[in-house]
């Protein structure tokens, strides 16, 4: 909307005064944790917050990446950076988690800290374990079936 600069309240569109103090969100969820970020590169400070929060009666986890501004230092959720757990979904989800730790190798050291490695440094993600086929069971006579060769006629 114009204003003219005649009018008593106007400021001029630069001035920090004339934009009104923008304060962060208020984080509703109990807070059951919270993983401060290494910054990538030059980006924002961050953290990963696990919260327990309440929707209509229905409790549930809440896992979140927050970033601060640079501009007022308030912390923001980032927007599409965020996933909901139902409490029946928990215990499969937390096992889901610790097996791919196990599959990992275990726990990677927090460096900077940051919860994840990183990855400008000498970390290399595991080779996967290649899966091979177990070899049939020979048949109750003891002899092994014949192999297949497709280009055999």
């Amino acid at each position: 909307m114009y204003r003219s600069p005649k009018h008593p309240d106007y400021k001029p569109p630069g001035d920090p005064a004339a934009a009104p103090a923008v304060e962060g969100p208020v984080d509703a969820d109990e807070r059951l944790a919270t993983l401060p970020r290494a910054a990538w590169q030059d980006g924002p400070e961050t953290e990963l917050r696990v919260g327990l929060a309440e929707l209509n009666g229905r409790h549930f986890l809440s896992i979140k990446v927050w970033s601060k501004s640079r501009t007022n230092g308030q912390w923001w959720p980032d927007k599409g950076k965020a996933v909901t757990v139902r409490l029946g979904e928990a215990e499969t989800v937390a096992a889901a988690i610790l097996e791919g730790l196990e599959q990992a190798g275990g726990a990677p050291e927090p460096k900077g800290g940051g919860g994840r490695p990183d990855r400008r440094t000498e970390w290399a993600p595991r080779q996967p374990a290649r899966m091979k086929p177990e070899p049939a069971a020979p048949p109750s006579g003891g002899q092994a079936p014949p192999t297949f060769d497709e280009f055999d006629s």
